[in-house]
């Protein structure tokens, strides 16, 4: 037979009314559920796509995948990711020191002084085309253009980058420059007059006041002081 709540039973002559069955024991040792609330991180100057799922201990595919991005995706300071299922919440990318600016006005090429060896080799590179001529539209080995310039550099660590400097400032990690020390290897663009917001020249950046760039028709590769005033974007490719 089937009872339920609420049914009435007769208990016969000679019983007693029966108490209420005890609520079970809570079990200590069983498990809460898991909380479904999901891990962010929120993005820092200096981070990158790589770095933050090495820190957060999950796959690159795996980090891409869960925010809906590429490897070619732009990300910048303040930005908010969804960390995957089963990664931790990562630390916040270690400063790299601040370089010290070299006591002359130009820096001789080759002897970068960066520590970390990809950027000392876009530096060594980009540093050992000085006084070669200003062209437009090339890209060594014998003149360069602005963007021409900075391809090659970092072609030299198998990072490809568009031969435009409006396109350039797409790629990598977003330097607030204003809050943030520039650093060796960065790209800094310049718009075209202060206020046009037009980005019309990108050199890369050697320490926090200098560039090594190529200037314009009729001038050669050099280094010379980083116009602040001018500064439109800064974009960091290598970090760590």
């Amino acid at each position: 037979s089937v009872i339920h709540p609420g049914m009435k039973l007769q208990v016969p002559p000679g019983g007693v009314v029966p108490q209420a069955p005890a609520a079970p024991a809570a079990n200590s040792n069983q498990t809460p559920p898991a909380s479904s609330q999901a891990l962010t991180y929120t993005v820092v100057s200096g981070d990158s796509l790589i770095g933050i799922a090495s820190r957060a201990k999950v796959s690159l595919n795996n980090l891409l995948t869960t925010n809906k991005l590429t490897v070619n995706s732009l990300i910048y300071p303040g930005m908010r990711l969804t960390i995957p299922a089963g990664g931790v919440v990562p630390s916040a990318p270690q400063a790299a020191p601040a370089p010290s600016a070299p006591s002359g006005g130009a820096v001789s090429g080759g002897g970068s002084s960066s520590t970390n060896p990809q950027i000392a080799a876009v530096l060594d590179f980009a540093l050992a085309q000085q006084g070669k001529p200003y062209a437009f539209n090339t890209a060594g080995p014998n003149t360069y253009d602005c963007s021409g310039l900075t391809l090659a550099a970092y072609q030299q660590i198998g990072i490809r980058l568009p031969h435009y400097s409006g396109y350039q400032a797409r790629y990598g990690v977003a330097v607030d420059w204003t809050a943030s020390t520039i650093q060796p290897g960065d790209l800094v663009f310049l718009e075209s007059y202060p206020g046009s917001g037009v980005i019309n020249h990108v050199g890369i950046a050697i320490n926090s006041t200098q560039y090594i760039h190529a200037p314009r028709s009729g001038d050669v590769v050099r280094v010379g002081n980083i116009p602040m005033h001018r500064v439109v974007s800064v974009r960091r490719l290598v970090t760590g």
